[in-house]
């Protein structure tokens, strides 16, 4: 998986290192919102928005015979509870 990814970036992003702030790594770029950032992380009602915001954002950006490769990159301190109490379901 790893040499698909490098393969991936080389072709269509090249020069572009995966480290943060990868949003800002490159000349153009687009950012999205997909909670109120207001509303803290662990409450109801930021997940269901954040969810929401997601899925109707993927939907209309990809199809279905779209091929799609996800990077994800978490930064999480050690006291950090949400996510040692749900932890990230990621599949190599």
């Amino acid at each position: 998986m790893t040499k698909i990814l490098h393969s991936f970036l080389d072709k269509h992003f090249e020069g572009m290192n995966l480290r943060p702030a990868l949003f800002y790594s490159w000349e153009y770029s687009t950012h999205f919102e997909i909670s109120d950032p207001l509303i803290l992380y662990y409450e109801k009602k930021h997940l269901k928005q954040a969810f929401h915001q997601s899925i109707t954002l993927f939907d209309k950006v990809f199809g279905e015979e779209d091929e799609i490769i996800f990077v994800t990159d978490v930064h999480s301190t050690s006291d950090n509870l949400f996510l040692q109490r749900r932890p990230l379901k990621l599949l190599p």
